[in-house]
């Protein structure tokens, strides 16, 4: 973080049982969000029954190989976890952290929602879950042939590591791509600059956009991460956990994804529910 060069004598003072400084260092200019390369965790699990290590490792050698979905975590809806509801009132600047708050609850829901088809077609049972998303049944032969854990569809909205986002015209040589860690999905965060999704894609994504963030700017979030240097040791009776993520994702997710549990509130992270009143959820095409 940034702090005015006036603070730093009471940065020197600062103490807290739980938090330690250790370096600060004088910069021409305040640190941007574009300045962040990456965050860098150390966590210290406390001791679990021994039955369960077993799946506890085999869970942290599925997400070091496969990633995991890059969710907003819930401390990004404030902490009652209900931020977002007046973020489709917002018309001042000043509130944005509330239409932030509007703006991945969305996300998290469409996430939601394709997480859900991939483990659906992963069963066999992907027509009716097409059907439900309104998408034609003559997709599943498609999502089925994929063997990774996000199943692209026609028309899906992706970025290239190191690279600019495209459409996916072959979900296939797409899912190569993403198992190769060479191309992630992403997801839309609502506003008139966004990029959209075309085709199938396009019509999941169109459920989980709000008319009312038009007047945003808005942008897309990569829907997967990998953790980098994800390493676990023996500490005493428990488990540090060490690991590296991208701006922007969750460690909270992450240890979420190990535990093998939903997000912590479930109107955060449900597909459906929870539109602003006043406001009709409904689909608007760029023109």
């Amino acid at each position: 973080m940034s702090l005015p060069r006036r603070c730093g004598r009471e940065l020197a003072r600062l103490r807290h049982p739980r938090m330690e400084i250790l370096e600060a260092l004088p910069v021409r200019r305040p640190i941007t969000m574009g300045d962040l390369a990456a965050n860098r965790f150390r966590i210290l699990l406390e001791p679990f029954p021994a039955r369960e290590a077993e799946a506890f490792f085999a869970r942290i050698e599925r997400i070091a190989r496969e990633g995991f979905a890059n969710f907003f975590g819930t401390q990004r809806f404030g902490r009652d976890g209900r931020g977002w509801e007046r973020g489709g009132r917002i018309r001042s600047e000043r509130d944005r952290i509330a239409v932030a708050a509007w703006q991945s609850l969305l996300f998290n829901r469409w996430l939601h929602a394709r997480i859900r088809l991939a483990r659906v077609v992963e069963k066999g049972e992907g027509a009716q879950a097409l059907e439900a998303l309104g998408l034609d049944r003559e997709l599943e032969p498609i999502l089925a042939a994929q063997e990774t854990p996000w199943r692209f569809l026609p028309g899906e909205c992706v970025r290239r590591i190191g690279g600019r986002g495209e459409i996916v015209s072959d979900p296939l040589a797409a899912a190569e791509a993403f198992d190769r860690k060479q191309l992630v999905p992403t997801g839309l965060l609502g506003g008139r600059r966004a990029p959209r999704a075309e085709g199938a894609a396009r019509i999941v994504e169109a459920r989980y956009e709000e008319e009312a963030l038009w007047d945003r700017f808005g942008s897309r979030r990569d829907a997967w991460v990998w953790p980098r240097e994800l390493k676990t040791k023996r500490s005493g009776e428990g488990v540090e956990l060490r690991f590296v993520l991208p701006p922007g994702s969750y460690a909270t997710v992450l240890l979420e994804s190990l535990k093998g549990a939903p997000l912590a509130d479930s109107d955060i992270s449900k597909p459906e529910g929870g539109t602003m009143k006043g406001r009709k959820s409904r689909s608007r095409r760029k023109g």
